[in-house]
């Protein structure tokens, strides 16, 4: 036969302490295991697998990664660049745009010649500064296109200048008009090709239907 026995308070409060210093002890001599680390993933183990950049694309198919009009924005702000420099008839501020030996040609019999000195020449019989260059065109008509984008034209567009793959054709329509109390001072149209160099985006070749008076 069982017998109950019945423990005070005080003793309640002694066990408690006992079994919390053998506990203790318990756990000191048998620590828990360490948790295992957590996985390490190799980051070309997670990386995506994308398609290649396209300016532009058929999602229809899946995912597909347009590249960025950084580009285009560089192009554009290059030609202002080049109109800014021809306003303030700066020879140097125009050959900073310029890659290493760009030419300019002007049509059909007509050799290219180095840029800065087709500029000079124009600089000294026009005046660019006053009249000729205010607002020479309009953004907004500016086009810039890339080899690619010509070849889905199917030639409606014909250009003197073709760019190669990783440069742009900017064509200008310049807002000059013939008036008969004045010069000309740009041709109907002009057509820059741009192309990175190891100093950035620069004019490489141009072209211009453009006769000094």
């Amino acid at each position: 036969m069982r017998r109950r026995v019945s423990v005070g308070p005080g003793w309640k409060r002694a066990l408690g302490r006992v079994g919390v210093v053998g506990c203790g002890m318990a756990c000191a001599a048998n620590p828990a295991p360490p948790r295992p680390a957590p996985e390490s993933h190799s980051s070309t183990d997670s990386v995506a697998v994308w398609p290649a950049a396209t300016a532009q694309a058929d999602a229809s198919n899946g995912v597909v990664m347009l590249s960025s009009p950084r580009s285009r924005r560089a192009a554009r702000e290059l030609v202002r660049a080049f109109f800014e420099a021809v306003r303030r008839e700066s020879v140097s501020e125009l050959s900073a745009l310029l890659d290493e030996g760009a030419t300019i040609s002007s049509g059909p019999g007509s050799a290219p010649e180095p840029v800065p000195k087709v500029w000079a020449a124009r600089f000294k019989r026009l005046d660019y500064g006053l009249d000729g260059a205010k607002e020479p065109y309009r953004p907004d008509e500016l086009g810039v296109f890339t080899a690619e984008e010509l070849l889905q034209l199917d030639g409606t567009r014909r250009y003197e200048l073709a760019p190669a793959a990783g440069e742009l054709l900017a064509v200008v329509i310049p807002r000059d008009r013939p008036s008969p109390t004045g010069p000309r001072y740009f041709g109907r149209r002009i057509e820059l090709i741009l192309g990175p160099t190891p100093a950035g985006l620069r004019i490489l070749r141009m072209f211009e239907d453009f006769r000094l008076p």
